[in-house]
């Protein structure tokens, strides 16, 4: 929605934010294997400047794979940072052999390669160390109390269920791989398998963010997994647990922190039924008062706006609501937010419907339907214009206090579109067509729509 930052195939993107600029690292495909690590930086988190290849591909290694990067221990004294990475040799189609590299840079562009006494490869007595499947990178660290780091990785754990992998560094570039730490997924079916994409400390809790196919459907999904200590053992958040999803088939689900000051931003692709990859704008990662982690709108991302008006409409009245559709039909080639108020809302739901929502038009007539029942909770699929008839394809209960007020902002860029209710994230959707700019903001029962407005993205 907000950049696809390399002209050819991408993916796997991470940010990192310092001293007032922000750097997007991704994996530069070839086809569809991993090349080299491309970069884009910005100084709003919004508008991106391509900066090139930083890293390429060793001749050896037949394909190259995310990681992350951090402060070397010693930065202070000589201003090093460090990257991990992952490549992939292989003596023979099924003998994938992975290893996470190094390198070291003192401007986060030039990037040189540590040597080999610096690989980190697979502890075969707890992990799959080589075959076609052999899973071994993303690459994530915190800060571990009395120096070093802590590390979680994407790995295939050869005991038990689906997991990821776990070490520690002293120095924060020699890597020690340790069991990995325990997933007790309850009541929930285990996931086939898992990706990680990092861990954040929040209150004294670890909070793991890994991608899952999801159950049943197509897309995949986002879980937090909480756990009291780095090493486990993690269970799925008791709300909210499935804090990200998509229905777009091939996915890539991945949220990479983001230190931002005293704040946790989080990154992630937003992908297209059309194969189209583009950086989702930047959220926060928020903890509500009961403990419950939310993504939410980042501030940072006005400066995507230009001048909000007021906008009008026409109410028409349909069997179960009012539908008001725009005078204006909105720019959602170049990006537009719409943003409103909606007074009166349910605070629980019944046999009716009550609450509000919003009708995106793809073709005449034809588009997508989101339906907010109450505060929290939202359910999106194929819909008609003036019906409540959707299809339903994505459900999440964001388990918010109930509330008969409620602010929305609907980011809307081609097929792509992100709804927000009190700044905290609903859904983020890929249409099945570019919307063509027809808007439509549906009430019903005693919910009436209040101060509608749009904004023009400025990309």
């Amino acid at each position: 929605m907000l950049v696809t930052p390399h002209k050819g195939e991408w993916t796997d993107p991470w940010v990192v934010y310092h001293e007032g600029a922000f750097w997007l690292y991704f994996v530069e495909q070839e086809d569809g294997v991993g090349a080299g690590v491309g970069l884009s930086r910005s100084t709003d988190g919004v508008h991106w400047v391509d900066q090139g290849r930083v890293l390429s591909r060793s001749d050896a290694a037949r394909s190259l794979g995310a990681g992350a990067v951090w402060l070397a221990p010693t930065y202070e004294r000589d201003g090093r940072f460090f990257m991990g990475f992952t490549e992939q040799s292989a003596s023979t189609q099924a003998e994938v052999e992975p290893a996470i590299q190094m390198a070291e840079s003192t401007d986060l562009v030039a990037w040189r390669r540590m040597g080999p006494q610096y690989e980190f490869r697979p502890d075969p007595r707890w992990y799959r160390a080589a075959g076609q499947h052999a899973r071994w990178h993303d690459l994530c660290t915190l800060a571990r109390g009395g120096g070093g780091q802590v590390g979680y990785w994407t790995a295939d754990p050869i005991v038990g269920e689906p997991g990821f992998g776990f070490g520690v560094s002293a120095d924060c570039c020699h890597w020690r791989a340790m069991p990995p730490p325990r997933i007790a997924w309850g009541a929930r079916p285990t996931p086939s398998a898992l990706r990680m994409g990092g861990v954040v400390r929040v209150g004294g809790r670890y909070l793991a963010l890994v991608e899952a196919p999801q159950a049943g459907r197509s897309g995949s999904c986002v879980y937090v997994l909480e756990a009291p200590s780095a090493d486990g053992p993690f269970a799925p958040a008791p709300r909210n647990a499935k804090i990200l999803t998509s229905t777009v088939r091939g996915d890539e689900l991945r949220l990479r922190p983001v230190a931002l000051h005293d704040e946790i931003l989080l990154s992630h692709v937003a992908a297209t039924h059309h194969g189209e990859r583009w950086l989702a704008p930047l959220k926060r990662l928020v903890v509500l008062d009961d403990g419950t982690a939310c993504l939410a709108y980042w501030p940072g991302n006005d400066a995507l706006l230009g001048t909000s008006a007021p906008v009008t409409g026409a109410v028409h009245e349909a069997p179960e609501a009012r539908i008001t559709m725009l005078d204006e039909r909105l720019d959602t080639r170049t990006g537009v937010m719409l943003e409103g108020r909606w007074e009166g809302l349910p605070t629980k739901v019944g046999d009716a419907f009550v609450g509000a929502g919003l009708y995106i038009e793809t073709t005449d007539g034809r588009g997508e339907g989101i339906l907010v029942p109450m505060l929290g909770q939202a359910l999106a699929g194929p819909m008609r214009r003036f019906s409540l008839e959707l299809r339903l394809e994505d459900a999440v209960d964001r388990a918010l206090a109930p509330d008969t007020s409620a602010r929305f902002r609907l980011l809307l860029r081609g097929e792509l579109a992100e709804l927000y209710v009190n700044d905290i994230l609903m859904l983020s959707r890929s249409l099945p067509a570019p919307a063509n700019g027809v808007i439509g903001v549906l009430t019903a029962g005693r919910t009436q729509l209040v101060d509608v407005r749009a904004a023009r993205f400025t990309l």
